[in-house]
């Protein structure tokens, strides 16, 4: 899981940035889910490829991995 800052365009201002733990794209934390498993937890982007891809998401999810608050 890797979380960050990013600057924007405003003087002194910063934005939340994250990595895909999948494919390791990088981009806006509003682009991302954080799944959990246990004491894990991990950011996976809603791309096709990652999240957005039912093939993977049903494996993430038989793996044992669950959204906070949402029931598979």
């Amino acid at each position: 899981m890797s979380r960050f800052l990013m600057p924007t365009s405003e003087a002194g201002r910063y934005q939340g940035w994250r990595r895909c733990d999948l494919c390791h794209w990088s981009g806006r934390a509003a682009a991302f889910i954080t799944l959990t498993h246990d004491q894990d937890a991990t950011d996976i982007c809603t791309h096709d490829w990652c999240w957005g891809n039912e093939f993977v998401r049903q494996q993430l999810l038989a793996d044992g991995w669950t959204l906070p608050g949402w029931e598979s």
